[in-house]
């Protein structure tokens, strides 16, 4: 077993993840996507705008340590991530651009990773500004579970506004590993 063999199905479930809730939120009434929903963050947007973020700043972390550099940047280029504090986006459709970029990034960088480039350490601050180090390969895992940890909030918002979802949105792949999306 390899370091792609754990990647690929975390990446493409967060891949198939996203994709339902965009078809979910692209159902909602606009102003519900920013309404409150008593979430850890406050409404359905701002939930995937974090998510987004820390996405978008580990991609900057990557190209940092020259893995896929070139891929990287095009990304960063094309999405031109807000500062923390700005939301990236203001409709669904918009975060779904942005999302899709993300996704593909990850997803083709978890086919291709080389055991040698997930040895790679980066070096980051934390959002408490502690230095921290963490090697490439567990930081996709960390950065995959994160995404994963915050659609089990995402279920329990669209709970709040009666919005019927399913098990498949947590994690369609590990839930199913015949889905293919």
């Amino acid at each position: 077993m390899n370091i792609t063999d754990i990647l690929v199905p975390l990446y493409k479930a967060n891949r198939i993840s996203n994709q339902k809730l965009y078809e979910l939120f692209s159902k909602l009434p606009p102003l519900k996507f920013h309404e409150l929903t008593g979430s850890e963050l406050g409404s359905l947007a701002s939930l995937v705008d974090h998510c987004l973020k820390v996405d978008l700043s580990w991609i900057g972390r990557i190209q940092a340590i020259a893995v896929h550099s070139a891929k990287a940047q095009a990304v960063l280029d094309e999405v031109k991530p807000e500062p923390r504090g700005t939301m990236d986006f203001s409709t669904v459709d918009e975060w779904w651009t942005k999302r899709r970029k993300a996704d593909a990034f990850y997803e083709e960088l978890s086919k291709n990773l080389s055991a040698e480039d997930s040895e790679r350490v980066l070096t980051f601050a934390g959002k408490d500004g502690v230095e921290r180090t963490m090697k490439l390969g567990i930081g996709l895992i960390y950065l995959s579970d994160h995404n994963t940890h915050h659609r089990g909030a995402i279920a329990q918002a669209l709970d709040v506004f009666n919005i019927k979802n399913s098990p498949f949105v947590l994690n369609p792949v590990l839930t199913n590993p015949q889905y293919e999306g």
